[in-house]
């Protein structure tokens, strides 16, 4: 069956959770994130893409405040 709120809301945590460095490249932190919300999705908890990217903008460090921009 599908996972229950409580295993869906751990995986949705962890993906809020999880930082973008400042001083490192970021693509294993949007690695992560993109694995979490593959996981929400097999857990019937798509987040449409267009969120998904308001998300991962809101978690870019301020040294990265210029792409927001963009």
């Amino acid at each position: 069956g599908a996972p229950g709120v409580a295993t869906t809301y751990t995986e949705f945590k962890a993906m809020l959770d999880t930082p973008i460095p400042s001083h490192e490249h970021p693509t294993p932190a949007f690695s992560k994130i993109n694995a979490h919300f593959a996981q929400l999705a097999d857990a019937d908890f798509e987040i449409s893409p267009k969120v998904q990217a308001m998300i991962l903008l809101a978690k870019l460090p301020s040294s990265m405040d210029t792409i927001t921009h963009l």
